[in-house]
């Protein structure tokens, strides 16, 4: 169509727009397909008007296609089921091994530094102002060293717990990315 008409390109419009609701990537080539529906009523001899008219609402034929769309899929989808349940399987099985190895350390190395470091600036206060607590032995360490070590040791166990939540969400933001939408919700 050489010249552009208002009202179709307005009704192309809310069409590309209504199929953003159904998440369909390929709004361009849908529409691309309306216009050339479109184009060739006209060129037949129908008035643009009687031609839009036809189609119905912009935002129903929207939801015809999608309709359509997930109807012809499902054959697709049938076989595809099978391949995302075996990458799904495949990422948790790998994942489970790394997961299981990377999450205990992170949480071990997490959970012991950070408390340890609490411990360790209680312990060094504790000793700087001349109380001994029992069962803890200095070893010779001034207590002074014990209190410059003690938020070191909390550092690095701050930094393994924000390590493994940094995991956990890349973790969970890959599942997310294997499961179909449909099926997240």
């Amino acid at each position: 169509m050489t010249d552009t008409n208002p009202a179709i390109e307005a009704y192309l419009g809310k069409f590309r727009k209504a199929l953003g609701a159904f998440n369909y990537d390929d709004r361009e080539g849908l529409t691309g397909d309306v216009r050339e529906h479109i184009e060739e009523a006209v060129a037949s001899g129908q008035s643009a008007d009687a031609v839009l008219r036809a189609l119905g609402p912009a935002h129903m034929l929207a939801k015809a296609y999608a309709i359509e769309l997930e109807l012809s899929h499902r054959d697709e989808q049938a076989a595809g089921w099978f391949t995302r349940a075996a990458r799904i399987f495949g990422y948790l099985a790998v994942g489970s091994i790394l997961t299981l190895t990377i999450g205990v350390a992170l949480a071990s190395f997490g959970f012991a530094l950070t408390l340890s470091g609490m411990a360790m600036l209680v312990i060094g206060m504790t000793e700087a102002v001349g109380i001994h607590l029992p069962g803890v032995q200095m070893a010779g360490v001034a207590p002074g060293y014990v209190i410059a070590a003690a938020p070191v040791m909390f550092g690095l166990g701050v930094v393994s717990l924000w390590g493994l939540y940094g995991y956990c969400r890349w973790l969970i933001r890959g599942l997310r990315n294997l499961i179909p939408a449909r099926l997240a919700a």
